[in-house]
This record gives C-alpha cells, structure tokens and sequence, in this order.
C-alpha cells in the first residue's frame, strides 16, 4: 500500500504551478539503519524534458541520512523520480524527522524552468527502551539470531542441469553445421577443412612454398567436394554439378589461371602477385560457407 506523506507532499511548485507529489511506503516506523524508498513525481508542461545534471548526487544528504540511490522514468506529461534513503538516526524515543527538499531543471524549449521539491517527514523510533529493567547479564537485553533457512537446492540444480543438457543439444546440430570439435572431418566439408589449413599457413608466415601448398590445399578441397579430378577445364562443368558455388566462377577461375602459372609456368611470383594469399584465404572462407548450403 502507498501512503501519502502528509498534506505538503502534494504542493506546486514554486516557478510554473506544476504539481509535484512525493509518495513514500510508509511515514512512521523507521529505525536506525532502515531503508526510506519514495516516488516523487513531477508534473511536466508539453515538450519538457528533465535536465538529469540537476538530479540530487547519491551520497550523505545530512548527518543522519544518505541518498543510496535515484532512478528516474519519463512519461508523457510527468517525470517520476524513484528515490532510496537510507536512516542512520539513532532515535532515544519516536519523533519525526524531516528529509530535506531540493529543485531540478526542466528544459522546455530553450528555457530552464526550476521545479521544486518540498521536504517531507518521515517518523523514527528507538530499537529499546531508554531506561530497560536492570539484568545481570547484559547479554540478556539482546534477543538470539534468528536461525537462517536453508534453501532447497536440489531442484535447482536439476533445472541447472536440465538447462545445461538442453544447451548442449541445441549445440549439436550448430556443431554439425559448421564442422566443429568431433565434426571437423566430415568428408562433405572439405572446404571447411582446407580454411583451417590455411589459417596455420598464413601464420606461418608468406612464403613461396607456403603459397604453393596453399594452392594444393584448395585444389584438394575442391577435388573432395567434386568427387574426382577438377582442373582448369572443368571449373564450368564442377559449378553446374554444384550450383551452391555458382557465384564463386570469377575468382574460381582466377584460382586456377593462377596455379597454372605457379605450377606450369615457373611463374610463382607472378602468382602470388595476381592471386595474392590473402586472396585465397578469402575464396577459401567463401567455398566453405557456401559448402553449408549443399544438401
């Protein structure tokens, strides 16, 4: 239930008439150490908009009180700040106590408007009696620990479990269509196989003969994929038996005009300068994401 604190909670405020109420849980019953939660909510003219640098900063606001914390929500026509205070009063008998006010800005166009907040009370109490009956063991005037309950936590573990079971399944599948862990060698993913490859010789650094290997690897791959011998030749033939790498023809081509020249021609360098291996790379990550689509 939320309780209204008094009848200056609902006040104007000073610069426009715009209504600020302050609601708090409770007005009376507060002991050292308790939390004080209120909501404050701020009426808006049309086309306002809260200035947060004007909001009060968390931290002591008097020598009895802190601020813990302030959240704030915007609606349509009013702003509502949600604000926890925190009560160190050490109280020897119940009297209230006031919390003190403050103003934001509102920016209403260009304007700056100043909305105030009027301070409201709240009602402390003493944790005992000032004068208790004397005791001989002044252990005697504090009451033992409440025990704590034990949670049951084999059903959440089970749900743990469950959970973590049902990740691990819904992984699978993911697994199986990308290659990973034990499905890395699956023979109709050879292209996911030759990326990896390609991957340790790129680290390796660029070499000639790391070029060249390179270019045995994708040739490998795509002897794999076809079932047979791909040359040259054939790269036409391959795409119209697997129309998954249909737009893979132009640097396809490349690839092999490419090895030609490495292979045939004694012309490595003029190889890697054509099809540098960062080119093959790519086409390598291209095959094996296009090898996913094949049924």
């Amino acid at each position: 239930m939320v309780l209204l604190v008094g009848a200056a909670q609902a006040q104007p405020g000073a610069n426009d008439g715009q209504a600020v109420t302050v609601r708090a849980e409770r007005d009376i019953g507060f002991f050292a150490g308790d939390l004080v939660t209120a909501e404050i909510t701020i009426a808006t003219p049309p086309g306002a908009s809260l200035d947060r640098a004007s909001l009060p900063v968390p931290g002591p606001v008097t020598y009895w009180l802190d601020l813990r914390a302030i959240t704030v929500a915007e609606h349509k026509g009013a702003v509502t700040l949600r604000m926890t205070y925190q009560n160190f009063y050490v109280a020897l008998d119940a009297r209230p106590m006031e919390i003190p006010g403050f103003s934001v800005r509102l920016q209403v166009g260009g304007d700056a408007r100043t909305m105030d907040v009027p301070p409201w009370t709240i009602g402390v109490s003493p944790l005992r009696e000032v004068a208790p009956p004397a005791k001989e063991d002044p252990k005697a005037y504090l009451q033992a620990d409440r025990p704590a309950g034990l949670a049951d936590a084999v059903r959440w573990w089970a749900v743990a479990g469950g959970l973590a079971g049902a990740a691990i399944l819904a992984l699978l599948p993911l697994a199986y269509h990308h290659a990973w862990g034990p499905f890395r060698r699956r023979v109709d993913r050879p292209f996911a196989i030759a990326i990896r490859h390609l991957r340790r010789l790129e680290a390796r650094g660029e070499t000639e003969e790391g070029y060249l290997e390179a270019l045995l690897v994708l040739h490998r791959a795509l002897d794999r994929a076809d079932g047979r011998r791909v040359l040259a030749d054939d790269v036409q033939t391959f795409l119209d038996r697997h129309s998954v790498f249909a737009s893979l023809d132009v640097p396809l081509e490349a690839f092999f005009q490419a090895s030609r020249r490495a292979f045939f021609g004694s012309a490595s360098a003029q190889a890697r300068h054509d099809l540098p291996f960062r080119d093959l790379l790519v086409l390598g990550r291209a095959l094996a994401v296009a090898e996913r689509g094949r049924t």
